[in-house]
């Protein structure tokens, strides 16, 4: 059966302008299924979220802050722009996951199905790392890294890129970046890198000694050898009267 519409009574509900007046004669929430929110009421900042066929939702867990331009995420009294009050997540989508800084080209985020973090900055912009305000250490726009443990102000890092400690034999007791110790003769010995320098322009530093007691030992790099290999480092072991002589323990550490 359909409901005919009382035109009489319809009437008493429009103004003097002929307009439906939303003021007179109408009580109670107007309900979801008929196009309303169900809220007879909401509380300033609330944002009203969907609930089913039921009135619509708020919480103070979410809510805009209009006198400041604000939006809080678990807190009903944001701080920033954006405030969220507790853990965030960025889902893998199996892409790029990058929280992006707009007008720097910087981010943060995953990169690609290797799942490597990346700190990412932009063309000459530093990448600083801060505790109290201060600067401890940063990436500059040329790639090197700074650091200040305790120095005063962070400074470049030129790292070890190889290091080794063998017997007379060859025999490697510890190392770092070295593959082998080869040994070519009396006290003369090659240091093979695992991975070689960027270039022969390189700094060893190598020192030499011996449980006997031998006096003075002398650890010499990559003397007489003519081209200076970026593969390797040449090391020979001398006494104080320079005669080549085998050494139970040698060092070397190589920097770049």
């Amino acid at each position: 059966m359909t409901q005919a519409l009382n035109l009489a009574n319809f009437a008493n509900f429009l103004n003097s302008s002929g307009q439906l007046s939303l003021s007179t004669g109408v009580t109670g929430a107007l309900p979801v299924a008929n196009g309303g929110t169900g809220l007879s009421t909401l509380t300033a900042g609330y944002i009203p979220y969907g609930n089913g066929t039921s009135a619509f939702g708020s919480t103070s867990s979410l809510f805009w802050d209009s006198t400041n331009v604000r939006l809080g995420i678990g807190t009903n009294t944001p701080s920033q722009l954006l405030d969220v009050a507790g853990s965030a997540q960025l889902t893998y989508n199996g892409g790029n996951n990058y929280l992006y800084f707009i007008g720097t080209a910087a981010y943060v985020g995953r990169k690609g199905s290797t799942g490597d973090i990346w700190l990412n900055n932009a063309g000459s912009q530093n990448t600083i790392f801060g505790v109290g305000g201060n600067e401890q250490a940063k990436i500059d726009g040329n790639g090197l890294f700074y650091f200040n443990s305790n120095y005063g102000s962070s400074a470049p890092v030129y790292g070890c890129r190889a290091w080794c400690y063998w017997n007379s034999g060859g025999t490697i007791s510890g190392s770092g970046n070295v593959s082998s110790v080869t040994v070519n003769g009396t006290g003369n010995y090659t240091v093979n890198f695992s991975t070689a320098m960027p270039s022969n322009n390189y700094c060893a530093v190598a020192s030499t000694g011996d449980s006997g007691g031998r006096g003075v030992n002398v650890a010499k790099v990559n003397d007489g050898i003519g081209t200076i290999s970026a593969s390797n480092v040449n090391i020979t072991t001398v006494n104080q009267t320079g005669s080549s002589v085998n050494n139970s323990y040698n060092y070397v550490t190589v920097f770049r």
